[in-house]
């Protein structure tokens, strides 16, 4: 009887490590000591109306809960940093989550600077707007825009521009070299001059 009462008092909280997964039935079992235990449920950081996806990992440490102290009805708990599976910062001011293939997403919340590094893609889909309010966004690789772009301020560009496509301006155009339509110069084109002769090139 004291026996059973201490193996199920042992029983209640264990350390194990992640041996199996099986993610459609959301369990894992557990090798804690000589123990492997039968599919376990994990806890889940949310599992409600909100609901997170971060299935426990294989070789993962966790703590193993057994409210009754049969190990085989209880749950996993959880999870603590090894020597195998170290901590991705050691600042107390950083947030940070690392994937397996070490794709980061990290927050310094003393220096206010989120960073998302590693991915090799990202989709936003929003079926409204997605407004960015900043000073400043800053792209430093090429932009391509399928549908309609609207700018209400100035725009300033530096480098040679393509349009294919019928152009349509309500204002007054400056340019402070020639403009070419054809082979039409408008700086150096010529008429044929009223006596038959060719006039000269328009005034500045």
């Amino acid at each position: 009887m004291q026996a059973e009462f201490n193996r199920k008092l042992e029983n209640i909280v264990r350390y194990g490590v992640v041996a199996e997964v099986d993610h459609e039935k959301r369990r894992a079992k557990v090798k804690t000591g000589n123990i492997l235990t039968d599919w376990l449920p994990w806890c889940a950081w949310r599992a409600g109306t909100t609901q997170i996806w971060s299935p426990v990992t294989k070789g993962e440490q966790v703590i193993l809960i057994s409210p009754a102290g049969e190990i085989n009805s209880g749950f996993i708990l959880s999870a603590l940093y090894t020597f195998e599976f170290d901590t991705p910062s050691y600042s107390p001011d950083e947030h940070v989550i690392q994937f397996a293939d070490n794709a980061t997403i990290q927050y310094n919340q003393a220096t206010g600077e989120l960073k998302v590094r590693g991915i090799k893609t990202a989709l936003i889909e929003a079926s409204t707007s997605v407004t960015l309010k900043t000073p400043l966004v800053h792209c430093t690789q090429d932009v391509n825009v399928d549908g309609n772009v609207n700018i209400k301020g100035s725009v300033s560009a530096q480098g040679s521009a393509t349009v294919q496509g019928s152009v349509n301006v309500q204002g007054d155009i400056q340019a402070q070299g020639d403009i070419t339509a054809g082979t039409v110069s408008l700086k150096n084109h010529t008429h044929q001059g009223d006596s038959g002769g060719i006039t000269g090139a328009p005034n500045g």
